[in-house]
């Protein structure tokens, strides 16, 4: 499969079963340039098995053509939740690192009832010029956006579905948030954490890197496992 392109086939789902019935499933989306098997070849499935905790994984290939060709969230309900649906697991959780956790932002703001956590790691969140103009306006709390943004402005309809997930009260998935403190994309990442409960942020030291999203996913098992265990979005 390639990396880049508008090539498109299914995004092949690479399932990594734990030894027992597992009670979580955690669908991966890669980041832009990163290998498939990232999520496990960068550890955080070992991270997984040291604590403990139940979970299926299913690694997606959902390379940038997915993206450029707005056909990801459609593969995804085709190649990927036919899967997860026969299990019946307790709780299906998004881990996704740069264009990765976009791509499951993107997916939970469509599909909010079929997502019951998100674990972004250096999400991007849009480009330079949205994000200043979120942060001039005093956060997203404070800012109001455009009353019906065009289709096509779909920075701006995602950053109006994450205020009313977390400033309004509107339904939707838990969202945890890991980032490096030289990451390029932390002015976005900043804006985020001001709306998220202090305790489902994660700042850590390095960039936008593997390093920082490894040591970020080990202390947020490492201190919120037992939330991870019992997040509930809106599926409950």
């Amino acid at each position: 499969m390639p990396t880049t392109g508008t090539t498109l086939t299914e995004p092949v789902p690479r399932l990594l079963s734990s030894s027992e019935p597992a009670r979580h499933c955690i669908v991966y989306l890669v980041g832009r340039g990163d290998h498939p098997r990232a999520f496990s070849q960068n550890g955080l499935l070992d991270i997984l098995s040291d604590k403990g905790i139940s979970s299926d994984v299913i690694e997606v290939n959902s390379h940038f053509g997915y993206y450029a060709n707005r056909s990801l969230l459609e593969r995804l309900n085709q190649d990927i939740f036919p899967a997860i649906e026969t299990r019946s697991y307790e709780k299906t959780l998004f881990v996704g690192n740069s264009l990765g956790g976009l791509g499951s932002l993107l997916y939970a703001q469509e599909h909010p009832d079929r997502v019951d956590a998100i674990v972004l790691m250096g999400p991007y969140l849009g480009n330079e010029r949205v994000i200043r103009e979120i942060t001039e306006a005093g956060g997203v709390a404070a800012w109001e956006g455009p009353v019906e943004p065009g289709k096509a402005d779909w920075q701006r309809q995602l950053w109006l579905w994450i205020k009313k997930v977390t400033t309004l009260d509107e339904p939707g998935p838990d969202i945890y948030l890991i980032y490096g403190n030289t990451d390029r994309f932390k002015a976005g990442h900043a804006l985020l954490a001001a709306v998220l409960p202090k305790g489902r942020v994660w700042e850590v030291d390095g960039g936008h890197d593997w390093d920082a999203w490894r040591a970020g996913w080990s202390t947020f098992i490492e201190t919120d496992a037992a939330q991870l265990a019992s997040a509930g979005g809106t599926s409950e």
